[in-house]
């Protein structure tokens, strides 16, 4: 029909880089994370950023931008050391974050973090940066449970999770627990507690022994402990996508 335009559909846009692309870069501080979830805001992904990549060592900052269409789905993440950042890039690469398979390589220039820190920084025109806001870690007055306490819980497939962060949400619990073999679902957080659900007692074991003690970036570390099979006082499971 004259005039007429059928509409075109506009496709996803494809961010996610080969991996190996820039395996030539040299170890550095600072690693390049791309196919990021484009929907998150910025508050959300840096937390979620700052809460699964603070286990490899500190982080000095994180960079991304969410307004800027250039830039979605990217951050940038300073480590404090040069060991974690190459840690944080071996194990984590084509990891699962928030249904998407990150692509991690090292950044191909030094980060104005490190550079002013070892006194090579140059200023240059930089855009405005939203303010950061403070991420408040957990009551260092929280008590943990004792190794007899443990020992008088009969072992299950369900594992109770405590002194979470007060940011904490199920994205981020699943982020860290769906990895091992058996995940089922994880309850909402819930002063400070939440309760994860594998499918045997075996695999709960597996994955309370890798990450009993787990840090996170603000060095408050994760106690963990088998539950009973039902403790409606502390959420409603929620099975993963």
């Amino acid at each position: 029909m004259p005039g007429f335009q059928v509409p075109q559909r506009t496709m996803p846009r494809d961010r996610a880089q080969p991996i190996g692309k820039w395996a030539h870069l040299p170890p550095n501080n600072t690693i390049y994370v791309n196919n990021v979830n484009e929907k998150l805001k910025r508050e959300e992904l840096v937390q979620s950023l700052r809460h699964v990549f603070g286990q490899f060592g500190k982080i000095v900052d994180i960079i991304c931008y969410t307004k800027i269409l250039k830039a979605k789905g990217q951050a940038f993440i300073v480590f404090d050391q040069i060991e974690s950042a190459t840690k944080a890039l071996t194990e984590m690469q084509n990891f699962m974050f928030y249904n998407k398979p990150i692509r991690v390589s090292f950044a191909k220039a030094k980060s104005d973090a490190i550079s002013k820190r070892d006194g090579s920084f140059h200023p240059r025109m930089k855009r405005p940066r939203e303010k950061k806001t403070k991420v408040k870690g957990e009551p260092a007055a929280k008590k943990l449970m004792t190794d007899n306490n443990r020992q008088a819980i009969v072992k299950s497939n369900i594992l109770i999770v405590s002194n979470l962060p007060d940011d904490a949400n199920q994205t981020m619990i699943q982020m860290l627990f769906r990895k091992y073999p058996g995940y089922h679902s994880v309850t909402e957080p819930s002063g400070g507690k939440c309760r994860v659900k594998f499918d045997t007692e075996a695999n709960a074991t597996i994955s309370l022994r890798a990450m009993q003690g787990f840090k996170f970036f603000n060095n408050v570390k994760l106690d963990i402990a088998y539950g009973q099979a039902e403790a409606p006082s502390i959420g409603t499971f929620v099975k993963k996508e």
